[in-house]
């Protein structure tokens, strides 16, 4: 039985090997997804790492590649995600439980989405 490091690593080079990536820039694009409103602050001893991952803030990654990572192994979310899920499916928050959808009309706001990456040149002048 692989460790819960292991079996994540494997799924991110599978995904990155597909993607023709390194690994760890992958690691940073599932990060830059799963958390919107994460900075990143990049820091390496190598050049050749640095640029690698300054580039990886610019991939566009696709809802395939950010599940497929998503299930390197099945994170607990805990007692009333488990109470209200769907079983078998993943948690996906408060919109989704399916225990009181029965009960009445629910509104629901749309969770956080992920901040899109600049695409192009960065030297651009800036225009007012």
């Amino acid at each position: 039985m692989m460790g819960y490091e292991a079996q994540v690593s494997q799924v991110l080079n599978n995904v990155a090997t597909r993607l023709v990536l390194p690994i760890n820039s992958a690691a940073i694009a599932y990060a830059m997804h799963r958390a919107p409103y994460m900075f990143s602050v990049l820091n390496s001893l190598f050049i050749y790492n640095l640029k690698t991952n300054i580039e990886a803030l610019t991939l566009q990654t696709n809802a395939q590649d950010i599940a497929e990572i998503g299930t390197g192994y099945s994170f607990d979310a805990g007692f009333l995600h488990n109470l209200t899920s769907i079983v078998g499916k993943p948690p996906r928050g408060s919109g989704h439980a399916t225990d009181i959808a029965g009960l009445g009309y629910f509104d629901y706001i749309q969770g956080m989405q992920p901040i899109k990456s600049h695409q192009g040149e960065l030297n651009v002048a800036w225009k007012a």
